[in-house]
């Protein structure tokens, strides 16, 4: 192994990027997703019959990492992989281990070994696959998370995601955007589809690259040209 010589440029390409899209249930995530070219969908759910996609079926944990082998060889042309959604695929690494060890749950092992089992293979299998050379988007519903402060208890949206996972997802991620509906401007049922891009403490975004806009209408093709015409402001995630 040499190492390198030079720096490496900025990456300044949005279809590149290790993206989490989240928000409620049929509110159009695969969809968005679905505009990207050259996307390959690895599909953890039903509801992929209404895009025009190509779409791999990911039925169990060993799906995954045979797709995550044939992805590896780069003899393709995709250059997103689209994992819709990361939840249940979490889901499926969890049965994946518990089944190896003869258990019902991470917690019949004890001592939190299942949980480090579990996520060691989960983190393993999707830190080789975000540092492809192909970029990463990943979808996960949003729920509601009761948090404490000193004036009494608010909600907050978050993803749809256990604790320490979500964590290590977020912190994976350039890009953690909230698809939800603006209502400000407009009545409920003139409502649109948007994208928050920056942290709130009323949910969880944030932009690592500092490229996009706080809010964005709900398409690839705005968050692509707000990514590539705005100047570089480096945010936190929050």
């Amino acid at each position: 192994m040499k190492l390198p010589t030079e720096k490496q440029p900025k990456n300044q390409s949005l279809i590149s990027q290790t993206v989490l899209l989240y928000g409620p249930n049929k509110i159009g995530k695969t969809e968005l997703c679905a505009q990207i070219p050259d996307t390959l969908f690895l599909a953890t759910e039903a509801g992929h019959n209404h895009v025009e996609a190509f779409v791999q079926p990911i039925k169990n944990w060993e799906d995954f990492l045979k797709a995550c082998a044939e992805i590896a060889k780069m003899d393709h042309s995709f250059k997103v992989i689209c994992i819709d959604t990361v939840t249940n695929l979490l889901c499926f690494c969890t049965d994946h281990v518990c089944a190896q060890h003869g258990i019902q749950h991470e917690s019949d092992m004890g001592y939190g070994k299942g949980y480090a089992l579990v996520r060691n293979e989960f983190i393993r299998a999707l830190t080789k696959l975000s540092m492809l050379p192909v970029g990463l988007w990943m979808t996960a519903h949003s729920t509601e998370k009761a948090i404490e402060t000193r004036t009494g208890t608010r909600t907050r949206i978050v993803p749809n995601l256990p604790e320490k996972m979500g964590q290590f997802i977020l912190d994976l991620a350039d890009i953690v955007a909230l698809c939800s509906v603006d209502r400000n401007e407009k009545g409920l049922n003139q409502a649109e589809r948007v994208i928050y891009t920056k942290p709130s403490p009323d949910y969880v975004a944030g932009d690592r690259s500092g490229r996009l806009e706080a809010k964005l209408p709900m398409t690839y093709a705005a968050l692509a040209k707000a990514f590539e015409a705005t100047t570089p402001e480096p945010q936190t995630q929050a």
